[in-house]
């Protein structure tokens, strides 16, 4: 089922878009217009079973889109949610089409059309404009500048996040169906309630009201690992009132100037305590963004731009991140370091109940190549495996020697200071808060890009020549971005070494595609787990699923 949430205050369009969008839905649904602080009169009200109105009264004068949002989601019954603007017409069908191409951790936005709200259709183009699919973040010291309005840096000293309709993306990507969106509008998203509440979305604390409620779903979306999506094979259109309609109710500058503080302040100097990437990565992944001026770094960071340019990226991991006592976790002594993320990768690998890489327990030989801090290895080495585990990070191989030592497996566990894959020096990116993150192959994974750490890699090949391996029970890769060079490097001779390879697989759709057509040649999925996938020769076959 998907609940839809219609917040409202004072909206002369409300009865038309709650008709709209029990007409064009095709599957299960519950409508949830919430009253903000006013009735309706006896006409204006849908009678429809699947129509729940509440009602929210807060005795201001502010619009409390936040608090109506949360309301519905405490009720609602849907696995799915969707917020609706109180004036939009939707696409035949667009419930189940979302649903479709739904994927875990994705926020979906359909296709965005101008709504002519008077004749209730889509309003007819007298220029070029093409529908808005894709939104940039506007620099947020100038969020006035665009394209077509190439204004001056605000006056007032008052950063804030906004973005505007992208069209040169919409035009240049008008081909690709579903496509990743760097910022939303925030009049429509759908996603799961169960994501919802993982991202606490629709924050009160700080201010309340309905600003940059855009903003927030987007950002914390991208930044705790998840992904924006608009999707071009459903659409809606929705009214810019203008002028013509005016807002329809009240609004405090006062709470609009606190609301853009909070939410800069938040993003932009990295508050969020879930984030694994920083601000900074999401602007380098969509680099370049229209209007950001190339020492954009230094204009939003001035002080902390010229400190860290300063020291090693090894140097700033280790002031950041400071080495904790060691702690027991799972029956294992286990060196942490602060703020790095390393917890949570305990508790999702050393945890044997969730068993997310598929350890054989009467595995032999066992080669982990991305060993980060020792988790798999040290699972592995107890159940009496030899391990080779490589790591080519330093500051992750000394916290996995030390975790190897302390755990008196030095004679079970080789640690192994090299990465695997393209053979030769490779520059690692670092990401500032996840020890999991560090990559060769993603440049705009942290905070730390311009500063790489210098490694050295072997080949896939060179790992069994090098140390005489003849067989092993389990290849892992969990390595960031090269494990497209371990797999496309595999052939006929190497995989019969390999009874089982369990691997998390980055990169677009068709990266992952063409990977996994290759390894199903020797291998079949034989499970799933978050990302990984379990292939294994000579078993039952399973089906794939694009959702892991």
């Amino acid at each position: 089922m998907l609940s839809i949430v219609i917040p409202s205050r004072n909206e002369k369009f409300l009865r038309q878009t709650i008709l709209d969008a029990l007409s064009n839905a095709t599957g299960e649904i519950e409508i949830f217009p919430v009253l903000d602080g006013y009735e309706l009169p006896p006409e204006e009200i849908v009678t429809d079973p699947r129509v729940h109105y509440l009602r929210l009264s807060l005795g201001d004068n502010n619009c409390h889109k936040r608090e109506a949002i949360n309301m519905m989601v405490d009720i609602c019954k849907g696995e799915y949610i969707m917020a609706l603007d109180a004036h939009c017409m939707m696409a035949k069908g667009f419930d189940e089409q979302l649903i479709k191409d739904h994927e875990p951790n994705w926020v979906q936005v359909p296709r965005r059309h101008r709504l002519d709200a008077d004749n209730w259709c889509i309003q007819e183009q007298s220029d070029s404009r093409p529908p808005i699919d894709y939104e940039y973040l506007m620099f947020p010291l100038d969020s006035g500048k665009t394209p077509n309005n190439p204004r001056e840096p605000k006056k007032d000293g008052h950063p804030s996040l906004h973005g505007f309709k992208w069209d040169q993306r919409t035009l240049a990507r008008a081909n690709i169906p579903i496509d990743e969106a760097m910022t939303i509008q925030g009049s429509i998203w759908f996603m799961t309630k169960k994501y919802f509440k993982e991202l606490g979305l629709m924050q009160t604390e700080g201010h309340n009201g309905w600003f940059q409620d855009g903003e927030e779903v987007g950002f914390k979306t991208w930044l705790s690992g998840g992904e924006v999506m608009v999707n071009k094979n459903t659409w809606y259109a929705h009214l810019h009132k203008g002028k013509h309609y005016g807002r329809m109710y009240p609004t405090s500058k006062e709470a609009i100037k606190k609301g853009e503080d909070y939410w800069y302040d938040f993003f932009v100097n990295n508050r969020w305590d879930k984030r694994i990437h920083d601000f900074e990565w999401l602007i380098e992944k969509f680099w370049p963004l229209p209007n950001w001026p190339t020492d954009w770094k230094k204009r939003l960071w001035p002080q902390e731009t010229a400190s860290l340019n300063l020291m090693s990226p090894i140097e700033q991991l280790k002031m950041n991140h400071p080495i904790l006592p060691d702690k027991e976790f799972f029956g294992f002594k286990v060196r942490t370091r602060e703020n790095f993320h390393d917890e949570k990768i305990i508790n999702e690998i050393l945890n044997e109940v969730l068993d997310i890489y598929k350890i054989p327990s009467n595995a032999k030989v066992v080669i982990d190549i991305g060993a980060n801090i020792g988790c798999v290895s040290l699972r592995a080495a107890r159940y009496g495996a030899t391990v080779y585990a490589f790591e080519p990070e330093i500051y992750n191989f000394e916290t996995l020697s030390h975790n190897v030592l302390v755990n008196n497996l030095s004679d079970k566990i080789k640690c192994i200071n090299l990465g695997v894959g393209n053979p030769g020096e490779t520059k690692l990116f670092m990401h500032q808060k996840n020890s999991g993150m560090i990559s060769s192959k993603q440049q705009n994974n942290g905070l730390i890009i311009d500063n790489p750490e210098i490694c050295n890699f072997i080949s896939i090949k060179d790992v069994f020549n090098n140390y005489n391996i003849e067989y092993c029970d389990l290849l892992k890769l969990d390595c960031e971005g090269s494990e497209e060079d371990i797999i496309r490097d595999l052939d006929d001779d190497l995989v019969k070494k390999i009874e089982q390879i369990s691997v998390e697989i980055h990169g677009s759709r068709e990266v992952r595609n063409e990977l996994l057509k290759k390894l199903s040649k020797w291998y079949t999925c034989v499970g799933i787990s978050r990302r990984e996938w379990v292939c294994q020769k000579n078993t039952n076959i399973y089906e794939y699923d694009n959702g892991g």
